[in-house]
């Protein structure tokens, strides 16, 4: 059987997808309300602030722009005690320009081979890491053999509407971010994420919905996904 873990409003479930990511992926199935029988008969802990110990992979958050990585991803790295890196931040720190000037030098094929030394760098990290990826990040394959093979891969989901409520809200985000099509504002979020959604699903082991969820809802649910797999 092949599928995705999903989770949202506290409890997590799998569908099915007939699918194969070609590495390990997903172990274990959780029922809709909550574990399954089997999982239940195991006695499966679940805790916010995590019991899982010492992860042996780094965790990485997929999704497109304004769907909650940036946000999320220091309060799971808090909530797991392990660090945290945004590979936006990676990649403006070690050039000296902000992706928007990068995309305006050197074109999104250059950003691309910037991107992809440093996924390539944070996966070689030693200590496992919660990573917030670019939202084009999975576009590469050599990224998504990287990424699939480094770390668990969570996806944060959202509508392209409330998407575009997010981005248009965040003033940094808009200074430092491209347009990424002739198109502006929902037209180019909903042109460019049925794009990218098949390929942020076909990497994902698990998708939260993070449309009207809080962060620590975010993290609450993740934190429980992992319990699940990190311990089977």
């Amino acid at each position: 059987m092949t599928g995705l873990f999903v989770g949202k409003d506290d409890e997590i479930w799998y569908r099915e997808t007939g699918r194969s990511h070609g590495v390990a992926n997903s172990v274990g199935v959780a029922g809709k309300n909550g574990l399954s029988a089997a999982d239940k008969a195991r006695n499966v802990p679940f805790y916010f602030r995590s019991a899982i110990g010492s992860m042996t992979m780094h965790i990485y958050l997929l999704g497109y722009r304004g769907s909650g990585k940036t946000t999320v991803a220091p309060l799971l790295a808090q909530a797991l005690d392990l660090p945290v890196v945004d590979t936006d931040d990676w990649i403006e720190s070690s050039s000296g320009y902000s992706i928007r000037q990068i995309f305006e030098s050197i074109g999104e094929a250059g950003f691309r081979d910037l991107e992809q030394k440093a996924i390539s760098q944070v996966a070689s990290l030693d200590q496992p890491t919660v990573v917030a990826l670019g939202g084009g990040a999975v576009l590469r394959s050599v990224n998504q053999q990287t990424i699939c093979t480094t770390g668990r891969r969570v996806l944060l989901s959202a509508s392209a509407d409330c998407l575009h409520q997010r981005i248009i809200a965040d003033n940094s985000t808009n200074d430092r971010r491209p347009q990424l099509t002739d198109r502006s504002g929902y037209d180019e979020v909903v042109k460019v994420l049925a794009q990218r959604k098949p390929v942020y699903e076909s990497i994902a082991e698990l998708i939260v919905e993070t449309e009207g969820q809080t962060p620590d809802a975010v993290v609450g649910t993740i934190v429980k996904w992992l319990e699940l797999v990190e311990r089977r």
